[in-house]
């Protein structure tokens, strides 16, 4: 009676874990996904990624990541390798398309299955424990989880929605929240007739802080400190129609503004230099000259 006893407790123990198992598995293996609504930008430019939200987690295709990244400190390529069933990965590779994968379309109004992908997942020949959903035979990775092997940074914008990705900085250089949109400052070595002006300053101050100026819709000037924080933000109206150009001098910083002037009026005013005083904690805007000029 004994024994029996042991054989049927056995046997209890035995089935419900069985069973316990194979739901969580199923669970595991397969789970519902919609369309993210979130915004993606990479590098500061607004690009198309497709991804799904799945378990409350956003997962994008692979080669969409790899295509948008190709060109920056941070590309690597896909391949996959029928023979192991692996997804290899390659850094500082650029993106090489694959033209046999259709791009396929998705509805925000409809849920689609996802799969847990059994896939390997090799980065520069080193096996790597990434979690991947598969759906329609594309592979999707989570951002933070790519971010940390490629490399790659990922930030998060909970009042806009919007995800920003950013190549790795490059050596000795650092990124730096800005307030306002930032423009190439590159100057080529040709210098034809006409040329546009610069419209992006970086000025190193005597106070060890850093001024980046930007001329958009209007004059922005932000001032970070050593560990590249914004520390302040100040933005001038434009006193004519057209940016000319910035100064920095030791005392005064100086702003070049103009119009055209097809009309070759005589007596209209076509540039017009203003000059702002430099206070230690703050800049406060005073015309203090204003200098006009006839062409």
């Amino acid at each position: 009676m004994r024994k029996i006893w042991f054989v049927l407790l056995a046997l209890f123990v035995a089935f419900p874990a069985s069973s316990t198992s194979t739901y969580a598995d199923s669970v595991k293996t397969k789970a519902e996904a919609s369309v993210t609504k979130s915004n993606v930008t990479v590098n500061g430019k607004t690009i198309r990624l497709s991804g799904f939200n799945i378990a409350g987690s956003n997962y994008y295709s692979l080669r969409d990541i790899s295509k948008h990244l190709s060109g920056t400190t941070s590309e690597f390529d896909v391949i996959w390798n029928t023979k192991t069933n692996a997804i290899e990965i390659v850094k500082e590779q650029p993106y090489t398309p694959d033209d046999s994968i259709k791009q396929k379309s998705y509805s925000s109004n409809k849920s689609y299955t996802a799969i847990l992908s059994n896939a390997k997942v090799i980065v520069n020949g080193a096996p790597q424990q990434l979690k991947a959903y598969n759906i329609d035979g594309s592979n999707y990775f989570q951002l933070r989880d790519l971010a940390a092997q490629i490399p790659f940074e990922v930030e998060f914008d909970e009042s806009s929605d919007q995800i920003n990705i950013f190549s790795k900085a490059v050596e000795n250089t650092y990124r730096a929240n800005v307030t306002s949109i930032i423009n190439d400052n590159v100057v080529s070595s040709e210098f034809p007739r006409w040329k546009n002006p610069i419209l992006s300053y970086l000025n190193h101050n005597a106070d060890q802080t850093v001024t980046v100026v930007e001329a958009n819709q209007g004059v922005t000037i932000e001032t970070y400190n050593t560990d590249f924080e914004l520390i302040e933000n100040h933005k001038v109206d434009f006193e004519l129609p057209l940016f000319g150009g910035f100064y920095s001098g030791k005392t005064y910083n100086y702003i070049a503004f103009g119009q055209d002037n097809k009309e070759e009026n005589d007596d209209k005013e076509v540039i017009r230099i203003v000059r702002y005083d430099k206070i230690s904690s703050e800049w406060i805007v005073c015309r203090s000259k204003v200098e006009k000029a006839l062409l």
